[in-house]
């Protein structure tokens, strides 16, 4: 097998592969369970038609087992809220590291108060092993960067049991119109919203970024918005989609099209105020978002590579600031990418702290070095097999 070096570059650059690529050279992904949506903003379109249409989407799934991945937050509530409005078979999953934490105590009083069954998955040490992280890249063998979520993957068995499991994703698109900054031009609004992983030499990075633009040149910001998408999250969907009988919510046009005519901020949480749980509390989405799952458990298979990690890696059950782990994980990634002999391909200088501490200021939340690890280990593994 050849090796596609742009399509691993661009994966550990930006998090997915453009134009559908594979890590497998002259090999594009086809999607088998999904058809693409195709945008076309409305008209004078209120929270009350979004809040109608994603009515009209869910209802279809009447007579169905459905789960939904409850966190403590607003978007997967608002499906769990919504679902059982509308009378659906529905039951709440939580995943997490423990059952007293934040998320997990928010999302039981939420299924309380609608009186809907609730699920704990623990998020145990055997899901970030490498051995179910190699059987979970290797599910997908030529596009590693589609894999499905290695906790979804664990508990395969508990999930299939159901007829559809929806996720936040549904509501919560990285790249919605609202979520893009100033200036006007789309292509900086694109630049600026996309995150550049540091670990990647600056030449490389500049390739990607040429790639990226050329890709989107001309493009609406709604076209710029729906290819990102596509490339980031519609092949997990289609992938995920293989391990059980899960829907691909994301492809609904007319969820899509009246959601992304409406760009104000918060549209979900307005939708929730329609409903009867609003008023409970919720979380916000961390900064360190991937940061806890290896924080916890990424030493069970990171640990003969560093060595002495595991003392650093306290708890982060509260989700706060770094805190001084922004070290500990730049040690990490350092280790590891010598141990991947990917040291020709990464600009380390990075991680002095004096620049750590610099990037750290100048990132937006979205914005994590802690997915740096997940994809160096996930290209780790899939190299050791192609091999």
């Amino acid at each position: 097998m050849n090796i596609d070096n742009e399509a691993i570059a661009e994966y550990l650059t930006i998090g997915y592969t453009l134009d559908w690529k594979t890590f497998e050279e002259g090999k594009k992904y086809k999607p088998r369970n999904m058809k693409f949506p195709k945008l076309k903003t409305r008209r004078d379109v209120t929270i009350s038609d979004i809040k109608k249409e994603l009515e009209n989407y869910f209802v279809k799934f009447a007579g169905k087992k459905v789960a939904v991945m409850l966190s403590g937050g607003k978007d997967s509530r608002l499906i769990v809220e919504m679902c059982n409005y509308l009378g659906l078979d529905t039951t709440a999953i939580t995943t997490g590291y423990k059952r007293d934490s934040r998320e997990n105590i928010i999302a039981e009083k939420v299924s309380s108060a609608l009186r809907v069954p609730h699920m704990f998955l623990e998020l145990k040490p055997e899901i970030y092993s490498e051995e179910n992280l190699r059987q979970g890249i290797l599910f997908c063998k030529s596009d590693p960067a589609s894999s499905p979520s290695p906790a979804l993957y664990y508990y395969r068995d508990i999930l299939s049991k159901f007829d559809v499991v929806f996720t936040g994703e549904y509501l919560a698109f990285s790249l919605r119109e609202d979520r893009f900054y100033q200036p006007q031009d789309n292509i900086k609004r694109l630049l600026r919203a996309t995150t550049f992983d540091s670990i990647v030499k600056e030449g490389a990075r500049e390739k990607v970024k040429q790639r990226l633009i050329l890709q989107n040149v001309d493009s609406t910001l709604n076209e710029i918005c729906l290819q990102i998408i596509k490339d980031d999250r519609f092949k997990r969907f289609d992938v995920t989609k293989e391990l059980f009988n899960m829907e691909c919510p994301a492809v609904d046009e007319n969820v899509l099209n009246t959601r992304w005519s409406l760009p104000e901020k918060e549209i979900g949480k307005r939708i929730l105020k329609k409903y009867e749980t609003c008023s409970l509390p919720c979380t916000r989405s961390p900064f360190p978002l991937y940061f806890p799952w290896i924080a916890h458990y990424g030493y069970k298979y990171l640990k003969n590579i560093v060595g002495g990690v595991r003392g650093g890696l306290i708890s982060n059950a509260d989700m706060g600031p770094w805190c001084g782990y922004e070290k500990i994980h730049m040690n990490i990634v350092r280790n590891l990418a010598e141990k991947l002999s990917l040291s020709n391909s990464l600009d380390l200088d990075f991680l002095d702290s004096s620049v750590v501490k610099r990037k750290i200021k100048e990132i937006d939340r979205r914005r994590d070095y802690a997915s740096s690890i997940e994809r160096l280990v996930e290209v780790k593994i899939w190299l050791e097999e192609a091999r």
